[in-house]
């Protein structure tokens, strides 16, 4: 498959897992959002890595695409923050044996 398929392929799939995190949104599953929200950051990241010419690993957490995609010098600590955060609530969502306390 071209490169430039393959790129879009992961963008197309960034439109979905965004509308899936507008349909959370609306029905207030906030913890959902936010790890739709993580999941097209990471393919975001993904797609660009491919458009530099990188191979995608297996690797879920933001900071570390970022590095690898070597943007992660040009990222304010805010950015950076907010990177952390969707990384970290990855993890939570997918593993929530406290759903309690990441809903508030």
């Amino acid at each position: 498959m071209p490169q430039v398929e393959i790129i879009q392929k992961w963008l197309d799939r960034v439109e979905y897992d965004m509308d899936t995190a507008r349909a959370m949104l609306q029905t207030k599953r906030y913890i959902y959002v936010i790890f739709m929200c993580q999941q097209a950051v990471e393919k975001c990241l993904k797609a660009f890595l491919i458009h530099r010419g990188s191979e995608i690993v297996p690797v879920h957490n933001l900071r570390r695409l970022c590095e690898l995609g070597e943007i992660i010098g040009e990222m304010n600590d805010s950015s950076l923050l907010r990177i952390d955060f969707l990384s970290r609530f990855y993890l939570n969502a997918r593993y929530k044996e406290d759903i309690k306390e990441l809903s508030t």
